[in-house]
């Protein structure tokens, strides 16, 4: 297995293999939180337009996500755990857009030498340590996406690296890492009392290791759109 790490929007486009687009503050983590909500359909998309046309053809579905951070106007949630973690969204489909994760999964998808994409977060990440196992690639990128696509991020490179070493079998300390994610600038809006968009439970949840037991694929569904679902491995 050949494992690559690229950065950014540019990583995403040059990605081959198994590809795992990562953005753990806030969009994959927001993401696992929603599936784990009862979520049945999961509809990222790059443009901000294509949400909202979405929305008008499909009154009942959610629209969730960011851009600079802040929910936007029309939204039902913005990209933070917090607002979905405890809401019953049983059989409803959400359509999802932020400003780097779901940019990277539009891109990573139309990577020429790219097989299959992911998601990346902490909070699943051991499942989608075995279910890239499971799939026995040739060759796995990570993408850590960072902040708004255009720069790096310590959450998204250290998630990167951490499920590498899972992958080859290098040991990790995650409590050495969620201490060092509190100081960071891009973790540093969770504990700005100014910043209502990001509340500082948003860290505790998007730092929360292995809450869940699923990883989220990317695939396109029969309408042509880009869709997360929870998938496991296959048990051995």
């Amino acid at each position: 297995m050949q494992i690559s790490i690229h950065a950014l929007l540019g990583g995403a486009h040059h990605a081959r293999g198994l590809t795992v687009v990562i953005d753990v503050f806030r969009a994959f983590s927001t993401a696992c939180y929603a599936i784990n909500a009862g979520a049945a359909r999961i509809i990222p998309v790059a443009e901000l337009e294509q949400a909202y046309a979405l929305k008008r053809e499909h009154p009942d579905w959610l629209l969730m996500g960011e851009r600079d951070g802040i929910k936007q106007p029309g939204f039902d949630f913005g990209n933070s755990p917090t607002e979905v973690e405890a809401v019953d969204l049983s059989g409803r489909t959400v359509v999802h857009t932020t400003s780097a994760g779901t940019q990277g999964l539009v891109a990573a998808m139309s990577a020429p030498e790219v097989s299959e994409v992911l998601t990346g977060s902490f909070v699943n990440l051991g499942a989608t340590v075995e279910y890239i196992r499971s799939r026995e690639p040739e060759a796995v990128t990570f993408v850590a996406m960072g902040t708004a696509g255009r720069e790096r991020s310590g959450e998204d490179d250290l998630c990167a690296m951490y499920m590498k070493n899972e992958l080859q079998g290098v040991p990790n300390r995650f409590e050495v890492i969620k201490g060092y994610l509190a100081t960071i600038e891009s973790a540093r809006k969770f504990f700005d009392s100014k910043a209502d968009y990001a509340p500082e439970r948003d860290f505790e949840l998007c730092t929360a290791l292995d809450r869940f037991d699923f990883a989220l694929t990317a695939r396109r569904d029969e309408d042509g759109l880009l869709t997360l679902r929870a998938a496991k491995p296959a048990p051995a």
